[in-house]
């Protein structure tokens, strides 16, 4: 296998997800430099040097004992902490959203029902506060909610003119208080909703201290 990485982990340890296969070796492409690696529960970790060979893509040579054995993980929590729950991962519940793609699309849509509503299941390793993002496209100001863990945001889809349009916009902060897997969803408000392209959402650790 070669690993193509684009976002270069700076704690050293790199996940491939879901990968059971015993490895016979791994290498950086360039240079040859060998590699250590092993069996975790999440996939296969590959221990790698602090700085990137390459600034955009670094390629691992990854020599495994046959057919690739890939197991469907839920998502994972990134290095630094960071969430990211793309429109194409999630679970759609009702008659009328669904996912879009091609073109600038590539997100939830047709959300024309506000009985609709979708939700992400991923498993998070470092706990905390959390600033909640997502990008969307509204031709409207449309009402909804994010809620996990029995805690809820109430939230206003920006308006962007169309639906084509996307923008990144704050919309408060949760608490996950222990590792594990966790659920997040988003609701329309039935009062006022107008249908909105939702692209993902994003959870970035606070730092310690701060409550904004």
């Amino acid at each position: 296998l070669y690993l193509h990485v684009f976002d270069w982990p700076s704690d050293g340890q790199l996940l491939v997800p879901g990968l059971k296969n015993h490895v016979k070796s791994a290498r950086l492409l360039v240079g040859g430099k060998k590699l250590a690696a092993q069996n975790h529960e999440d996939g296969l970790v590959i221990s790698v040097p602090p700085t990137a060979p390459d600034k955009i893509s670094s390629t691992i040579v990854l020599k495994i004992q046959g057919a690739p054995e890939v197991v469907v993980m839920p998502l994972l929590q990134k290095y630094d902490g960071s969430v990211m729950l793309p429109a194409n991962e999630a679970r759609l519940h009702g008659s009328t959203i669904k996912y879009e793609s091609g073109g600038a699309l590539d997100n939830l849509g047709y959300w024309t029902d506000p009985d609709d509503w979708a939700d992400w299941q991923f498993k998070v390793e470092q706990p905390g506060k959390f600033t909640v993002s997502a990008i969307i496209s509204s031709p409207a100001a449309s009402p909804f909610q994010i809620s996990t863990g029995g805690q809820t945001i109430s939230c206003t889809a920006p308006v962007t003119g169309d639906y084509t349009t996307f923008r990144s916009v704050t919309l408060g902060s949760i608490e996950i208080p222990a590792a594990g897997l966790v659920r997040l969803a988003v609701r329309p408000v039935k009062d006022g909703w107008q249908p909105m392209n939702l692209r993902a959402i994003k959870l970035i650790p606070l730092a310690s201290g701060s409550d904004k």
